[in-house]
């Protein structure tokens, strides 16, 4: 039981590495405190986006594309990788 609670593990740790936003702010070297700035929401909300937690909403989805024009696409894409 507790090597597949730690596989489960493992894998949704491998998962939110394939995050878009994470990807993007990982290469463009942005802590999360600038991202959010970047965004205008709080860390906690980039924290929240990247670990499958929640989901931007159309607006800030529309401020995210200033970014990454093709994060729509690119979330759902993540979002349907999801192994439970």
């Amino acid at each position: 039981m507790i090597a597949e609670v730690a596989e489960k593990l493992t894998q949704h740790e491998k998962w939110i590495e394939k995050n878009p936003l994470r990807i993007f702010r990982k290469e463009n070297n942005l802590s999360l405190r600038r991202m959010a700035g970047l965004i205008g929401v709080q860390v906690n909300t980039i924290q929240s986006w990247e670990f499958g937690g929640a989901t931007p909403n159309d607006e800030n989805f529309a401020r995210l594309e200033k970014f990454i024009p093709e994060i729509r696409n690119l979330w759902h894409e993540w979002l349907k990788s999801r192994t439970t």
